[in-house]
C-alpha cells in the first residue's frame, strides 16, 4: 500500500511539472495530493465502522469539525516530512520505470482513485439520507 501511494505522489508531481508547468512547489502539491487521499480513506473508513457495522449514525452527525482538522493535519505534516526527505528518491525511482510497467501502475492509481471518490461519496450520501 505504501508503493501505491509513493507512484501516486510520483504521478501528481509529474502532472504538477510536465502537465500543469508548476516549477515552483510541485513537491508541495504533489503531498497535498496524496494526503487528500490518505484523508479520505481515513474519513471513509472511520465512518464506515460508526455507520455501517456499529449503527451509530449519531456519533457521525454530532462529530465536530475539530477532529477532521486534526486528522489532515497529521496526514499532511507526516508526509510533508516523509517526501521532503525522500521525495527526489521516490521521482527517480519511478522515472526509470519501463512505459509499461508505468502504465500497469497508472491503471492501479486510476482504480485506486475511482474506488476511494465514489467509495466516500457513496457512504456520505447513504449516512445523508438514512440508508
Amino acid at each position: 500500500m505504501v508503493g501505491l501511494f509513493k507512484y501516486l505522489f510520483f504521478r501528481i508531481h509529474w502532472w504538477n511539472t510536465n502537465v500543469i508547468r508548476n516549477e515552483n512547489y510541485p513537491i508541495f502539491g504533489a503531498i497535498i495530493g496524496v494526503a487528500s487521499f490518505q484523508s479520505l480513506n481515513i474519513k471513509f473508513i472511520s465512518d464506515f465502522i460508526l455507520y455501517v457495522i456499529l449503527d451509530r449514525r449519531d456519533l457521525i452527525v454530532n462529530q465536530t469539525k475539530t477532529v477532521g482538522i486534526i486528522v489532515v493535519t497529521i496526514v499532511l505534516v507526516l508526509n510533508g516530512i516523509y517526501y521532503q526527505k525522500f521525495g527526489v528518491e521516490v521521482i527517480e525511482k519511478f522515472k526509470s520505470y519501463s512505459k509499461d510497467k508505468r502504465t500497469r501502475h497508472d491503471v492501479i492509481i486510476l482504480f485506486y482513485i475511482i474506488i476511494t471518490l465514489v467509495s466516500t461519496i457513496g457512504l456520505a450520501y447513504m449516512i445523508r439520507n438514512n440508508y
